[in-house]
């Protein structure tokens, strides 16, 4: 089997993940990005690709993975950017053609995760908690959280404590701060969108948007709640969740991404193997138990030098 992993960047701990499978699973990894001065490149790898920006550029950026599937004949792609989301959704048809699944949701569920408005209201529809988008000034009660419609890694997001906003922006959305600890949350379904596993974190420092330190925890209620997220999104493969528990246990959704996030190493630390399962799953054999309940603990990420 030959995997292809795009847009890696510095997640070079999700290729550690795939060589510890190495022993049971025979697979070589491919990883691409559009430059070579990545923590991953060439690391613990058979081959480097290297790809034209997705940004803008979609045609071109998937006629290149496309090139590079049929040349080297790449079983699965697994997206770990959201910017490969919604051209690999909308291409799965084509690179199944040529025998090359990939791991990613299908369109309508990208869309729902990248477009803060339509999560809105898809949280809404299904009576999940969530923090209401607010559409008026005369609603605003202060302090008020800016981020743009479609942003991503927790750019260019604004908190406005005084009336200090005139207009609303177009192409951001407003909502009201939540004064809560705020946690990360992955969900796994198969690769038919059914639920597998749930893993919540409590966050304790953030770097660039992802998670650098979390206490994992237990939590019944929002068992239920990824349960019920699950069944109505339908996604595929880990969902990574943003949302805030205030003190009184009181649930807000903020985010909703359809890949693997910066906090799944802390899901993997617990022994909640999310790639052993989805390859198992993929491959049809005989799949891996994952327990509803995991270790509490306490977990850094740390930095190597290649």
């Amino acid at each position: 089997m030959k995997i292809l992993l795009t847009n890696v960047g510095r997640r070079t701990y999700f290729i550690d993940y795939l060589n510890d499978l190495k022993d049971v699973l025979k697979f070589d990894i491919y990883i691409s990005d559009r430059t070579k001065n990545i923590a991953s490149y060439k690391y613990k790898i058979k081959k480097f690709l290297l790809t034209p920006k997705v940004i803008n550029n979609h045609q071109n950026y998937i006629s290149c993975l496309f090139k590079y599937c049929l040349k080297f004949k790449i079983d699965l792609i697994i997206p770990l950017s959201d910017l490969d989301l919604l051209p690999l959704s909308i291409n799965k048809s084509r690179f199944k053609k040529i025998n090359t699944d990939i791991l990613v949701s299908n369109k309508k569920v990208v869309e729902i995760c990248e477009d803060k408005t339509k999560l809105n209201d898809f949280l809404n529809k299904y009576h999940l908690p969530y923090v209401k988008n607010l559409i008026d000034l005369a609603e605003f009660e202060y302090p008020v959280v800016e981020k743009p419609q479609k942003g991503s890694g927790s750019k260019n997001i604004k908190i406005y404590k005084k009336n200090e906003i005139l207009s609303m922006k177009k192409g951001y959305i407003y909502q009201k701060k939540i004064n809560s600890k705020e946690y990360g949350l992955d969900i796994l379904n198969d690769f038919k969108g059914n639920f597998v596993s749930y893993c919540l974190k409590k966050k304790i420092e953030m770097r660039a948007g992802e998670t650098d330190k979390a206490f994992t925890k237990n939590n019944p209620s929002i068992l239920k709640l990824s349960k019920k997220i699950s069944k109505n999104l339908k996604h595929i493969g880990n969902l990574d969740c943003d949302l805030f528990i205030d003190k009184n246990n009181n649930v807000f959704i903020i985010d909703l991404n359809c890949r693997f996030g910066g906090g799944y190493p802390f899901t993997h630390a617990v022994g909640l193997n999310y790639i052993k399962y989805l390859l198992n799953d993929f491959l049809k054999i005989k799949n891996i138990k994952l327990s509803s309940r995991y270790e509490e603990k306490y977990f850094a990420k740390g930095i190597k030098i290649y």
